[in-house]
């Protein structure tokens, strides 16, 4: 199925034609589709076609408005491999050759399909798995995950003293992947290579922060089913008052990077709320698009101390500049902390989330709170002893931080990314 969101007209010249293939995953949060379009408008920027490719309609209230062409395969992300036919047809029918994957159960046969048709592949990578048969891949995250790639290339080139079943009857053998070469894979890996969307330039970011437009309170529907009904009790912070002569928070970031199914915000937000030296705080709370207001966040907003800020109707980086601290989850969103100056604490509710909580962490940048699994109350006790830390730099102290998190991260992974996948193609782009 084709959904047709693209302004721009079908090639009429020689142009660098990408389709990104990527999905909406509830476990996974709206993490991947945001990093896609951000490489997706340094793509742009630089004169090529892109048009995103999805397992269903997931992705689609996300790419609506941006000018992006979006075509549904109908089938279903968890289980990749019966798709590949259909999007080799479409691929070729476009006449597309670039294909960038941002997809958790990419499997080798998936991938060998792919080579095979004359698709130049591209891996958006999180946690190796198998030795990737692409010509380019990315894995933005902090560890040096190099040792980890080679170690699969290493154990899937050597040899195995199990012969190969013959095929009994009429029954076809299954074509087994090759072995991909890893000197023939360009590798880009770091946080150098982290794609943020535009507004996370610093020269965008400086604009944000000059900026001092008052932050706007958008209602969304209460959904009382979905109230938590744990009670987060009095938590015994034993702080001090704040500090004479040094500027209190006032402002705070504070996101889940998708839905809610658990009822954590509302436990976080009462937490802090509740909590002596920062129950002043306005807390803005910028949520993904399947996000729902419990009856307790209801009469927080309604009083004015919590702010709702919904994804595709504010700018994330306009309000994390507009903030003095945040509070999020370990990934992607700890990088734009960076990039906009902004000192936060973070947690982790996944082991996917850990690496990266525990990389800002050992910075010295952003410290973490822990597992959230483990014990909720405890996790959220931790994040307000350390949003007092934070609070208590005073707001010079804070600049002084958030200036140490810029120097790391610089906003300008997605244009980088971008680079790489149109020299793929071999031709120059400025012609």
């Amino acid at each position: 199925m084709q959904f047709d969101l693209s302004s721009e007209p079908r090639r009429t010249q020689k142009r660098p034609q990408v389709a990104i293939r990527v999905d909406y995953c509830p476990a996974i949060s709206d993490v991947p589709i945001r990093r896609c379009l951000a490489i997706a408008e340094q793509l742009r920027e630089q004169r090529a076609r892109v048009l995103f490719v999805t397992a269903d309609d997931g992705v689609t209230p996300y790419i609506r408005g941006t000018g992006f062409g979006c075509h549904l395969l109908d089938s279903d992300w968890r289980d990749p491999e019966p798709e590949v036919d259909v999007l080799i047809d479409y691929l070729e029918e476009e006449e597309i050759d670039i294909l960038l994957l941002d997809q958790p159960r990419t499997t080798p046969r998936y991938l060998m399909h792919l080579r095979e048709a004359g698709i130049r592949l591209a891996m958006l990578d999180d946690v190796p798995r198998f030795p990737y048969d692409v010509a380019l891949l990315i894995n933005p995250l902090p560890e040096d995950r190099r040792a980890d790639y080679m170690a699969f290339y290493s154990e899937a080139s050597e040899p195995t003293e199990t012969a190969a079943e013959e095929p009994e009857g009429d029954e076809e053998e299954e074509s087994i992947p090759d072995v991909p070469d890893p000197a023939q894979i360009r590798f880009l890996l770091g946080p150098a290579y982290q794609p943020l969307s535009a507004e996370f330039s610093r020269s965008r970011v400086l604009e944000w922060r000059r900026e001092s437009a008052p932050l706007p309170n958008i209602e969304i529907p209460v959904q009382p089913e979905l109230a938590s009904e744990s009670k987060l009790k009095d938590i015994q912070t034993n702080a001090p008052l704040r500090q004479a002569g040094l500027e209190p928070i006032r402002e705070l970031f504070l996101t889940l990077a998708g839905a809610d199914p658990g009822g954590m915000v509302e436990r976080i937000v009462t937490g802090i709320l509740r909590d002596p030296e920062l129950k002043d705080v306005h807390i803005h709370l910028y949520c993904g698009l399947f996000f729902r207001v419990t009856e307790k966040l209801q009469i927080f907003l309604e009083d004015g101390r919590v702010f709702l800020h919904h994804e595709g109707e504010e700018s994330p980086a306009r309000l994390m500049c507009q903030c003095e601290a945040g509070v999020a989850p370990g990934g992607h969103v700890l990088y734009e902390f960076c990039a906009c100056r902004l000192p936060g604490v973070s947690f982790y509710m996944s082991d996917a989330q850990r690496g990266d909580a525990a990389f800002f962490a050992a910075q010295g940048l952003i410290p973490c709170a822990g597992d959230y699994r483990d014990d909720w109350k405890d996790c959220i006790a931790e994040i307000i002893r350390e949003l007092h830390t934070i609070n208590r730099l005073g707001a010079d102290g804070r600049v002084a931080l958030g200036e140490r998190a810029a120097e790391l991260i610089d906003g300008q992974g997605a244009g980088r990314i971008a680079e790489a996948l149109l020299a793929l193609q071999g031709e120059n782009i400025n012609e």
